[in-house]
């Protein structure tokens, strides 16, 4: 059984992670759920003048992550894969997004996640296969250290872009 706990500490990691978007306020995890509001900026615009689909892609892939994640204690997920579909671009204002998960099998989850606009407008939606990685979660008090030293180094290919690394494995 996950507790409350559980979904503090997940929280608190990914609004301390260095590539993090988020205050404590914009991010709410439950079992099996989560939910990521974003206030976009100016600098979020790509060559367009849209928002920039690596944020839709980081907001979505964080929503799921912590879905996941809010359903394997002590350890963190890994993702499997991650398909996003755009179905919209905007311009400016708040991004909310919401995911779940739709199966979980022993140690892989498959998590459906929606990006909506202010206005409730599908702006993109994702789907994703997670797995429980051989990571551990730090305890709370290691959460206050830096993230990178208590996590090492990413695997796979990293790629900078206005949002932060993106593992595009």
């Amino acid at each position: 059984m996950i507790n409350e706990q559980h979904l503090n500490r997940l929280r608190r990691l990914f609004v301390d992670a260095p590539s993090s978007l988020y205050g404590p306020e914009d991010i709410g995890v439950w079992a099996g759920q989560a939910r990521i509001q974003f206030q976009t900026e100016d600098e979020d615009r790509d060559a367009a003048g849209t928002i920039d689909r690596a944020l839709y892609f980081k907001l979505l892939n964080d929503a799921a992550t912590l879905a996941a994640g809010s359903l394997v204690d002590e350890h963190f997920v890994t993702c499997e894969s991650f398909d996003m579909y755009v179905m919209r671009s905007v311009v400016e204002g708040e991004l909310v997004v919401l995911a779940q998960v739709v199966t979980a099998r022993g140690n892989l989850f498959t998590v459906e996640a929606v990006l909506m606009d202010e206005h409730g407008r599908k702006l993109a939606r994702a789907h994703g296969v997670f797995i429980r990685s051989t990571v551990e979660l730090p305890s709370l008090e290691e959460a206050d250290e830096d993230m990178n030293e208590e996590m090492g180094t990413a695997v796979g290919a990293l790629w900078e872009s206005p949002v932060g690394l993106l593992n595009l494995n």
